[in-house]
């Protein structure tokens, strides 16, 4: 965390909404209205707009947020992780998308590495899938790209649960040019 987030969270219990804020222009975010072509069960098709300042590629990370089909005015929300798969160029600049949604509700976590070099270190961000028993789908952890070996040990912080947990990576089951789909134990 930054000398800033500590000392909020010293004074105030939490990350404060101007901290917050004040981060968001580092990590250089954006949404963009898409348009619902296609659902399948673990796949989406989107219509990108063609003023889309944004980058696209295969196996890019996409946070999706799906709007409310009752009513059009309201929307969820609750974001879920996508990777694009495919794209198809219907006309100058505009593209059909295909992604292939991950399992689960992503929950924000932060991460470092724990090796002992690296424990002064600050956090970078991550997600975290929660298990899903009845697809035998094991906890899996979403980090940067290369961020992750096996066996390797990771410190894992969520605000909710007040102190790091150490975890160990058991297996690699999606690497991409910006992310690791990791399986952990611990």
């Amino acid at each position: 965390m930054s000398r800033q987030e500590t000392n909020d969270i010293a004074m105030f219990g939490r990350v404060s909404e101007s901290t917050i804020r004040s981060r968001y222009a580092e990590f250089n975010y954006g949404s963009e209205t898409w348009i619902v072509v296609d659902e399948s069960r673990g796949r989406l098709r989107l219509i990108r707009p063609s003023n889309s300042s944004r980058g696209l590629s295969i196996g890019l990370l996409l946070g999706v947020r799906v709007a409310n089909t009752v009513d059009s005015q309201t929307s969820s929300n609750d974001f879920y992780l996508g990777v694009v798969s495919e794209l198809l160029e219907d006309a100058p600049n505009q593209y059909t998308v295909t992604l292939n949604m991950m399992p689960g509700k992503p929950e924000a976590i932060a991460i470092r590495s724990s090796d002992n070099k690296a424990r002064l270190s600050t956090y970078t961000q991550g997600f975290r899938l929660a298990p899903t028993a009845s697809l035998s789908i094991p906890e899996t952890l979403v980090l940067p790209s290369n961020f992750a070996a096996v066996g390797r040990g990771i410190d894992i912080f969520h605000q909710a649960h007040g102190t790091a947990k150490e975890v160990k990576v058991l297996s690699i089951l999606e690497h991409s040019a910006d992310f690791d789909r990791i399986t952990i134990a611990g």
